[in-house]
């Protein structure tokens, strides 16, 4: 029962952080856009566009892997949900 509790209530933060982690992915899509939009008009250069492509990648790489594992939290305990004792 308090194993259960606790891993309930870690679902629910979890849970919460999902909402910080779409507006993350958002805004690293947006600086994404711009920073191709800044390297097609010239305005950066292609060693600078290489350096912080890779930063965005890294970052977008974390983020999308957070929220796999947020979506697969949330469906374990919905498939599980008859032994979920909360």
């Amino acid at each position: 029962m308090l194993l259960s509790s606790f891993g309930a209530i870690f679902l629910v933060f979890t849970s919460l952080w999902v909402i910080p982690a779409i507006l993350e992915w958002t805004t690293l899509i947006k600086q994404r856009h711009r920073l191709r939009t800044a390297y097609r008009d010239g305005r950066i250069d292609t060693e600078t566009y290489r350096k912080r492509g890779k930063r965005l990648n890294q970052g977008l790489a974390v983020n999308v892997t957070y929220l796999v594992i947020v979506v697969l939290q949330i469906g374990y305990v919905v498939m599980n949900w008859d032994s979920v004792n909360v």
